[in-house]
């Protein structure tokens, strides 16, 4: 198990330095409004940057901006500040909008709704576009850079860009004040953090640093879209570097209900292969990446992109993706989470859930992007090819998506990519990520009392994967594991025999004979297997038949399954190919039967003739 653990504080410094406060005092953006003293209106964002970049070392800028300003409204109380070109920083500086008047931070733990009362709004002049940033930290002096409670909205290729170190807590990025995505066309790409950064917080643990990131702009229909967020950083020979994602609310508004606009994923990337792996860790977030209208397969919640061999494993633990804080879901167009290899040579090392509390992430509602032909909707994609990946996957519930938990492609005969289910081979030989470990066969299972017992096997030959291997056997909802009941190991011993074992049924779940148990493999080098699955024969009547048009008719599916010890469960989609296509959903229900469920629906055809029913 991989324990969380703080990111240290590192503080490097050459000289002595005494750190200065200016406190902004005007919406103005006039660079000479620099003085900074008590007097009125003498001290403009900009003005208290250049002052800063004159001093040596880090200084502060706070916010006591009276109502009677322009850009101040006295209904909300929220002060706009707009610029006109990109702002400068030359030296460490902290920028703290909670001190201007009526300014709190948010009080609603991970994974909540935000709640933060922001009164400092920054934007630029025109809604015009800036360009590279609007703070450009010009060189590595220009650290540690630290924003909070700050509202940053603006067409620009990253809000921030440069520097060595960051931390972000309490801000709302490409969001205005009031919680809303501002009227412009072009995006709004919050953190472009793709340089040779050395730490980047953005959030943390306590309800206060919780950030709120989108991307503004609007997609080919007009719609909210867009925008692009990277976060990248390289170690040295004295230092680790890390990334710490955590708390936030990403594509989501501050109510945790609100789809954002977002175009691309979050992308973190790991740096490259002159020094130690990065410390990342990706923790307790709320994902959401609604349906857009997109060109070239945009899509997707969290892109994690590797350009190294990985030594040091990264942490995908307690996120929730897809889902409302009101508990509905608006989903993430494409899979969840996809495993980017830069190059055939890096290898990743990530565990994405865990078996402690909390660890686990939820992903719900992923839905399949057709039209690109390489998502269907999964919870996590890995890379195709002979690649060499390290990807544990665990304790992780899956609701409603349209695609698997772990989805390994593999190459066609024609040099194609195949998604999807992937069959067991004998013995377990073939390569690709993950080795393609082969998932346990389940061929009995049934329940007594507060314990369930099960016979499987893993058809993985010891010189094909790294023994013992751990067994994970989760309650199914349709045919992705819900809730992780419990674990077994499969010694070297147990290697390609049938093993009967007895698990302790969970407290506060229920389980019964007429449920489906699925289970995932992982290799004692921490590759998991995609979820076990079984074949399902199909069969659907319809009745009346034939039927007028106008008038319902009932659609009955019956499932048996022809492999495995299960009823099958889960929702049947039917559809019949009239124009538009009409649909229906059914869920199916175990019947006496072995190994067979049945569930129905009705269709009212629009249109007469012979039509073709599909069921999925």
């Amino acid at each position: 198990m991989h324990a969380r653990h703080l990111l240290p504080l590192i503080v490097l410094q050459s000289t002595i330095a005494q750190a200065a406060t200016f406190t902004v005092d005007t919406t103005s953006d006039n660079v000479a409004l620099s003085a900074c003293t008590t007097a009125a209106a003498d001290c403009s964002l900009r003005g208290a940057i250049s002052a800063s970049n004159a001093l040596a070392g880090p200084d502060t800028i706070e916010f006591n901006i009276p109502a009677s300003e322009p850009g101040c409204s006295a209904v909300t109380g929220i002060c706009r500040i707009e610029v006109a070109s990109t702002l400068q920083i030359a030296q460490g500086l902290t920028i703290d909008g909670y001190t201007q008047p009526g300014a709190q931070p948010n009080s609603i733990p991970a994974p909540g709704a935000n709640n933060a009362q922001l009164k400092i709004e920054i934007t630029s002049a025109g809604f015009v576009n800036l360009g590279v940033a609007l703070f450009n930290l010009t060189n590595s002096n220009a650290s540690p850079f630290n924003l909070s409670g700050l509202a940053v909205a603006l067409p620009t290729s990253a809000i921030v860009t440069g520097g060595l170190r960051h931390d972000y807590r309490g801000n709302w990025f490409c969001v205005d004040a009031q919680g809303q995505s501002p009227e412009f066309t072009q995006p709004c790409s919050a953190l472009g953090l793709s340089f040779f950064n050395r730490t980047i917080r953005v959030g943390g643990p306590s309800p206060a640093d919780r950030n709120v990131i989108a991307g503004g702009g609007r997609d080919l229909s007009g719609q909210p879209g867009g925008g692009t967020s990277r976060l990248r950083v390289n170690s040295i020979v004295s230092e680790r570097g890390s990334i710490l994602l955590q708390g936030n609310l990403i594509g989501l508004a501050p109510d945790g209900n609100t789809p954002l606009p977002m175009r691309d994923p979050l992308i973190v990337q790991t740096g490259d292969d002159s020094f130690d792996t990065p410390d990342i860790q990706i923790l307790d977030n709320r994902f959401a990446r609604a349906t857009g209208n997109f060109s070239g397969g945009f899509g997707g919640a969290l892109q994690f992109s590797v350009s190294r061999t990985m030594t040091e494993t990264a942490l995908i633990q307690g996120n929730l993706f897809g889902l409302r804080v009101n508990g509905s879901v608006v989903g993430v167009e494409k899979d969840h989470i996809e495993v980017f290899l830069a190059n055939g040579s890096s290898v990743p090392r990530l565990l994405i859930g865990g078996l402690g509390e909390s660890e686990g992430n939820t992903f719900v509602g992923a839905l399949r992007q057709s039209f690109t032909g390489t998502s269907l909707g999964s919870a996590v994609i890995l890379p195709n090819g002979n690649v060499t990946t390290f990807v544990e996957f665990v304790g992780n519930r899956m609701l409603g998506n349209q695609g698997m938990g772990l989805d390994f492609p593999t190459a066609t005969a024609g040099g194609g990519v195949a998604i999807g289910r992937t069959p067991n081979d004998a013995g377990d030989p073939d390569a690709g990520a993950n080795l393609q470990q082969n998932h346990p066969n389940i061929t009995a299972y049934s329940v007594a009392g507060s314990q369930f017992q099960l016979t499987y096997r893993v058809d993985s030959d010891p010189a094909n994967s790294s023994y013992p291997l751990r067994v994970d056997f989760y309650k199914a909802v349709g045919d992705e594991g819900e809730v992780l009941l419990d674990s077994d190991v499969y010694g070297l011993a147990d290697a390609q025999q049938p093993k009967t074992v007895s698990l302790m049924i969970p407290p506060g779940v229920s389980l019964d004979d007429d449920d489906v148990i699925v289970a995932i493999a992982t290799d004692a080098q921490g590759r998991s297997s995609e979820f076990s699955f079984d074949v399902v024969a199909i069969t659907a009547t319809d009745t009346p038949d034939p039927q007028p048009a106008g008038l319902p008719f009932t659609v009955e599916v019956t499932a048996l399954a022809t492999t495995g010890p299960f009823k099958p469960n889960g929702i049947v989609d039917v559809s019949m190919n009239t124009s538009p296509v009409t649909t229906c959903s059914l869920s199916l229900v175990p019947t006496t039967a072995a190994n067979t469920s049945r569930g129905s629906c009705q269709l009212v055809p629009v249109q007469i003739g012979n039509r073709t029913l599909t069921i999925s």
